[in-house]
């Protein structure tokens, strides 16, 4: 975490925060090339190379995949909870739209796989040229942020930076944001000195870079078990290399001492040996303890899916018929694994919703509190339907409307759920009116308007 006690960062500031930072780019490198399947075994050499095996078993990629989908499988909702809900609707509505425009979901998937990989992530928010708020997922190679000194961890500006190169040229370019504007500094031959080239004012009202986190420690979630990784990947080439060597074996001829090139092509060729009366043949192999390999191979699987919280679905344990509540208490580990990275990513959508709410107040001159919007997280479970359709029908004399559809799974937006409702149940009524009306009946407003007259 950075810090600076400076109302204002000079361009050598700028360039000294960049360099501190770029000592974390080989870090997310090697966490992004272990994602990827390019693991440590590759690199390894050996003396004969046509024997080499290197194998990689992509459980990096398995461990960030299984959770990302179990914590952001399903979208975030958003509900409305405060008393004055025409106020908090209308705000929801707008937010709700400006997401949808962004393609929320996209992005939540997006920033929630960089914080498996690399521990985190950041989000640009801006003002695009038709006047719509846009945000935008930012790897934590190109950003971060700088905290003032307080214990509260106040954020006082954020930096984005990137190195280009064009025709063997070098250049790097920053932009640095406050909570007023932002600035843009460039470094034309990477020399180590910023020009500040431009000043953009910005609405939001605070710094625009979000900073998303996978945990406390801000560390991926197979960076801990990189090294079983790397040990299951050596046990299985070297086990392949085994067999290839006992597949190519040496032949010894013993008392076969004249023996030349010659014999041995044509026993090759005949598959016939003539031997002694006191010679003796036998295969050259490695005496190897099959049952001491595969134990030890086993308990690296089960230490890097222990160790990473990642359940482990060829385990025998997980039959094909286990009940919701069997699966739940199986994948107990991992939902207190979505529990935490839920815990810190609700923390940042908070910020991207002031953000917004901040946006939206200036340019509707209003003040408009956004506390009251609530935010639902889902696990990708199946889910027993009719037990929570039974759980939302014993809540109705206590729980809102919109509060209770919103613990059905398969309703994305209870507030334009309740509108549809609404909407279908005046449409039947009109209907039925009309029905009515046609059968011979009496509109009573009809009637008493013709009393009055």
């Amino acid at each position: 975490m950075f810090r600076t006690y400076k109302d204002e960062l000079s361009p050598t500031d700028v360039r000294d925060y960049i360099k501190k930072h770029s000592v974390l780019i080989g870090r997310y490198a090697n966490l992004q090339d272990y994602y990827l399947g390019k693991h440590l075994i590759l690199e390894n050499g050996a003396a004969d190379k046509d024997k080499e095996n290197k194998l990689v078993h992509p459980y990096p990629k398995y461990i960030t995949d299984f959770n990302t989908g179990f914590f952001m499988g399903q979208s975030v909702k958003y509900v409305a909870t405060a008393l004055d809900e025409e106020e908090d609707d209308r705000f929801l509505e707008e937010y709700q739209s400006i997401c949808n425009y962004n393609n929320e979901a996209k992005e939540n998937l997006t920033l929630a796989k960089t914080c498996s990989i690399k521990g985190e992530a950041y989000e640009l928010l801006w003002v695009d040229d038709k006047a719509n708020v846009r945000f935008k997922a930012i790897e934590p190679d190109n950003a971060f942020l700088i905290y003032d000194m307080s214990i509260e961890d106040r954020v006082k500006f954020g930096i984005r930076y990137y190195v280009s190169q064009v025709d063997g040229k070098t250049s790097t370019y920053a932009y640095l944001y406050d909570d007023k504007a932002v600035y843009f500094y460039t470094d034309e031959a990477s020399s180590g000195v910023f020009r500040l080239e431009e000043v953009k004012p910005h609405p939001f009202g605070a710094v625009p870079l979000i900073h998303f986190k996978n945990n406390k420690e801000v560390q991926g979630d197979f960076e801990q078990v990189i090294s079983l990784i790397d040990a299951y990947n050596r046990e299985q080439s070297n086990t392949l290399n085994d067999m290839d060597q006992f597949s190519d074996a040496y032949l010894a001829l013993v008392n076969y001492g004249a023996t030349d090139e010659e014999d041995v092509k044509k026993m090759n060729k005949q598959r016939i040996l003539l031997l002694d009366s006191d010679g003796d043949a036998k295969w050259v192999v490695k005496d190897v303890n099959d049952n001491w390999v595969e134990n030890f191979k086993l308990r690296v699987n089960k230490d890097i899916h222990k160790f990473s919280f990642t359940p482990d679905f060829a385990d025998e344990s997980f039959g094909t018929n286990l009940p919701g509540i069997s699966l739940r208490l199986k994948l107990l580990t991992a939902e207190e694994l979505r529990n935490t990275k839920e815990m810190y990513f609700r923390e940042s959508l908070s910020k991207r919703m002031d953000l917004i709410a901040s946006y939206l107040n200036i340019i509707n001159n209003s003040e408009v509190v956004r506390n009251q919007i609530a935010m639902q997280f889902s696990d990708s479970l199946p889910q027993n339907i009719l037990e929570l359709t039974q759980i939302v029908q014993n809540l109705s004399q206590d729980v809102s409307t919109e509060t209770r559809l919103s613990l059905l799974p398969f309703i994305a937006n209870p507030a334009d759920e309740i509108e549809k409702k609404v909407n279908e149940d005046q449409e039947s009524f009109d209907k039925s009116m009309q029905a009515y009306k046609n059968l011979g009946g009496h509109d009573e407003e009809e009637d008493l308007l013709a009393k009055e007259e």
